[in-house]
């Protein structure tokens, strides 16, 4: 559900951020990024490790310079999942909602490409490894892990994960803690006066929120049935929704 909002809320801005890297790497004519001994024949190794950082680094600097274009809903939501990580794991809620935004936004859009329309047609299998490993280092980045004994053949990257695991802490912080980025009440009411989210109005969004909840209809259903069974609610009238999304549709076209 969480990953369906995200989406959702910042199609375009994921596409935006990941379109040219994918486009660079994906292809049977990309250069290889493999630095797994047993997937190698013929190529170097050390040179395909110095390709793999600077995919990375790439796409890190995208994330650097395109924060502002990060639609603020997605944002505020990312701070929620902050706040309820602190509840818990006060000194953890940071990296926690870092690595939530990796895992569940950012990588696998990268690893499947086609699901938000960056790459059509067929696939490619070099192209796909490439998608992989860079989302493998992201993810380790993110969650500020260094490779194990279990993906041995990633470990000589620890020393970059290191070295860069503070310059994404501070991008965590600027994307959900920015100055002027706060929940004060003239925001709020601000933002019912219908915002512009992802190039769209507060309407648009209550609309995305309103097919992510559609979609999720029958588990959300049987969750509430057995949180408060004694509550008797048609979550499934495909009518009563279809008549929200209608009045929300009007409203935005007014807007």
């Amino acid at each position: 559900l969480c990953s369906t909002y995200m989406k959702l809320v910042a199609k375009d801005y994921l596409k935006s951020l990941l379109s040219e890297s994918v486009h660079h790497l994906f292809h049977d004519d990309s250069p290889s990024l493999e630095i797994d001994p047993d997937k190698i024949l013929s190529e170097d190794i050390v040179e395909n490790q110095q390709r793999l950082i600077e995919a990375t680094e790439e796409i890190i600097r995208k994330l650097e310079d395109t924060i502002n274009s990060c639609p603020l809903s997605l944002r505020r939501f990312l701070r929620i999942v902050q706040n309820q990580v602190q509840l818990k794991f006060p000194d953890m809620c940071q990296k926690a909602a870092g690595a939530f935004f990796f895992l569940r936004f950012i990588c696998p859009a990268l690893v499947t490409p086609s699901s938000i329309g960056i790459i059509q047609g067929g696939t490619s299998k070099k192209g796909q490894r490439n998608l992989i490993l860079v989302s493998k280092v992201l993810q380790a980045l993110a969650n500020g892990v260094p490779f194990g004994d279990k993906e041995v053949y990633l470990q000589p990257l620890n020393s970059f994960i290191f070295h860069n695991i503070p310059k994404l802490l501070t991008f965590f912080s600027i994307l959900i803690n920015e100055k002027g980025f706060d929940d004060s009440q003239e925001e709020q009411k601000e933002n019912l006066n219908g915002p512009v989210i992802q190039g769209s109005s507060f309407y648009k969004a209550l609309g995305q929120l309103h097919e992510v909840l559609l979609l999720n209809l029958k588990p959300l259903a049987q969750t509430l049935d057995i949180l408060s069974p004694s509550v008797s609610i048609n979550f499934l009238n495909v009518d009563l929704h279809k008549t929200l999304k209608t009045a929300i549709s009007s409203e935005y076209e007014r807007t």
